[in-house]
């Protein structure tokens, strides 16, 4: 049994950065480009049409 405790050890290490790594780079949410207000935003539609 310790033979194969010494064998996952290093595995549950590896894994546990793996998901470590990918929880970082997933927060940071892709390009600054995504994450900002177009220059020329659409219009919002006029109140006085939908009546």
């Amino acid at each position: 049994m310790k033979r194969v405790e010494r064998i996952l050890t290093p595995i549950k290490m590896v894994l546990m950065l793996v998901v470590l790594v990918v929880a970082m780079v997933g927060c940071g949410g892709g390009s600054d480009k995504d994450n900002q207000v177009p220059d020329n935003p659409a219009p919002l539609p006029d109140p006085s049409d939908r009546y």
